[in-house]
This record gives C-alpha cells, structure tokens and sequence, in this order.
C-alpha cells in the first residue's frame, strides 16, 4: 500500500462491490435507465469522479456506458485494472482539471465521495466543467 493511500484512511483491498457499492449500484442503474431514454443511443459516456475500485465502473460498461474514471488512490484502480484492463481508470481527482484531460460527459457519478471532501465548491465545479452542457471556468 502506498503512503497516500494509508493516509487516506480508506484502503481499497478488493476489485469487487462492498455489500454498500451493490445497494447504490441497483439505485444507479435505475437512475440511469431513466436518463438513458432521453439520450441518443450514442450519447453514452459517463464520468466515475471517485471511481474507487472501479467495480461500479466496471458493472456499468457491462450495461453499455462508456464509462472514464480517476481516485486518488492507487489501489483499488490497480486490483481493478488487472481484471478490467480496458477500462478508462486513472489516478486523479476533484480538484484537477479533467474536463480538459476527459473530456464533457452526458452523466457524471460519485458513491462515497462527500464525506472526503476538503473543497466542495471546487468539487461542485469540476462536476459542472466535467458536464456536456457545462461551460468551463476559470479556477
């Protein structure tokens, strides 16, 4: 385990679901058929702003989302990565400019993830640049 992820408290030591991720995924997934019926059949990609261990992100490309994400942890990612290569998982996060590394997004997600935070209006504003719709700001 790395420093910064011992600091943190929150040890990733698994590539599955915690029994928590799989309630908020079945809660995701509803939501996300409901926003999917108002979007052109190739408007699928979808943002993971605190990916963890990338299991939610992995579940939902399964459901057809093209799905990018970051964690400032390192190792969760990497247990994920050796099941998922494929998948778009990268360390970083809120408070660094991914729009412009990412790219917009129709859907941005987040489980977990407030109760982290040191900066919610910059987290606020990396949500809303990470947004298709969104206009980037200055920081």
């Amino acid at each position: 385990m790395k420093e910064s992820d011992a600091i943190s408290g929150y040890a990733l030591l698994s590539a599955e679901h915690s029994p928590l991720h799989a309630y908020l995924l079945s809660c995701v997934r509803e939501e996300l058929a409901r926003v999917r019926k108002d979007l052109p059949q190739t408007n699928k990609r979808l943002f993971d702003l605190g990916c963890g261990n990338g299991s939610t992100a992995a579940a939902l490309t399964r459901n057809g989302w093209i799905v990018s994400g970051v964690d400032p942890l390192t190792t969760g990612i990497a247990r994920e990565k050796t099941t998922n290569p494929e998948l778009d998982l990268q360390k970083s996060g809120a408070y660094d400019n991914l729009a412009s590394q990412f790219g917009t997004f129709t859907v941005p997600i987040n489980q977990e993830v407030f109760e982290y935070l040191y900066s919610p209006k910059a987290y606020a504003r990396c949500i809303f640049d990470l947004l298709e719709s969104g206009e980037p700001r200055s920081s």
